[in-house]
């Protein structure tokens, strides 16, 4: 499913990239058939100032490069590389080479594993600085945009150094909503989501945070559920770190096995609506924070309009946590 558009791309400066020589460029991508070890490089695409670089956000703004874009087929894929290293060059963007023309130079330096970045082999050093999974990004590096034709679409690989979005150094697919030309969508490859998700993939975190509440409620009222019947819920969305602490009220002290069972049934049901990544760590819809109010505490979070069955919108960036 894809729901969340991506970041407007950073502003490129225009930077000397040692592996051309003296040219000025914005950008450079390789374009390649498959991911990882077996990959096949097939085309270098660079651009030249002022010219905006080959990412997937303004190669969606020409036909060929749609085309490409959402080739299903690696026929398709290629045809439509073909034609647009000709419109790329034609328009004045920069410079493209199809390997069917003769040898790439520069020839490209590899595409990313499947997973994304590769291993770290710093014997489990974090950030060494010097392993290729910790070394700093250099935008003077030819790879600064990766395309993969594989498993039947066209996937991208964003460079952090340009891109402090989830997207970032992780394989992403390719939507291109026809209601929104000149749009794409990304998500990456290795999110998974919750099994009632697209009940509300179209609302928002507040109503998301409603929507749980309604089905604990409900699941409070049934026997075969460990959900306490007698408490009631409120809610406080951080909108700014897509955070939900849910406030429980009229909790008293229970059986640590029944309370153990009912919170885990709580965090089923929010992971339902969630998602998670199995590369990109902190790559979720939301992260939920259970709040059990204290009983001398109720009449201040009334009187802070934080009664049971309300959702407080904070937009802050500190933590629930903190």
């Amino acid at each position: 499913m894809l729901v969340n558009a991506p970041a407007v791309p950073a502003s490129n400066p225009v930077l000397r990239d040692e592996t051309v020589g003296s040219e000025a460029i914005t950008g450079r991508a390789g374009f390649f058939r498959g991911r990882g070890p077996g990959a096949t490089a097939r085309a270098v695409f660079t651009s030249a100032a002022p010219s905006p670089p080959p990412d997937p956000f303004t190669l969606a703004t020409l036909p060929v490069g749609k085309r490409l874009l959402g080739a299903t087929t690696a026929e398709a894929f290629d045809s439509a590389l073909v034609e647009l290293a000709t419109a790329w060059t034609s328009a004045g963007y920069g410079d493209a080479k199809v390997r069917d023309d003769g040898p790439l130079d520069p020839d490209p330096l590899g595409v990313p594993p499947r997973d994304g970045l590769p291993e770290e082999d710093c014997l489990g050093m974090d950030d060494c600085g010097e392993c290729e999974a910790h070394r700093e990004p250099e935008p003077t590096r030819w790879a600064w945009y990766r395309y993969a034709f594989d498993e039947g679409q066209v996937l991208c690989f964003l460079p952090r150094a340009y891109h402090a979005t989830i997207h970032a150094d992780a394989w992403n697919t390719i939507h291109l909503p026809a209601e929104v030309p000149s749009h794409i969508e990304l998500t990456p490859t290795g999110r998974t989501y919750g099994e009632a998700y697209l009940a509300t993939a179209a609302l928002d975190l507040p109503a998301v945070a409603v929507w749980i509440m309604a089905e604990l409620t409900t699941l409070g009222r049934s026997a075969y559920s460990p959900i306490w019947p007698h408490v009631r819920y409120g809610a406080v969305v951080n909108t700014t770190l897509n955070e939900i602490k849910l406030c429980l009220y009229g909790l008293e002290a229970d059986e640590p096995a029944v309370s153990r069972r009912a919170f885990r049934e709580i965090e089923a049901v929010a992971r339902a609506h969630n998602w998670s990544n199995r590369i990109v760590g902190d790559d979720r819809r939301f992260q939920l924070f259970n709040h059990v109010v204290p009983k001398d505490a109720v009449i201040e979070y009334r009187r802070q309009g934080r009664a049971p069955g309300t959702v407080t919108v904070v937009t802050d960036d500190h933590p629930f946590w903190q």
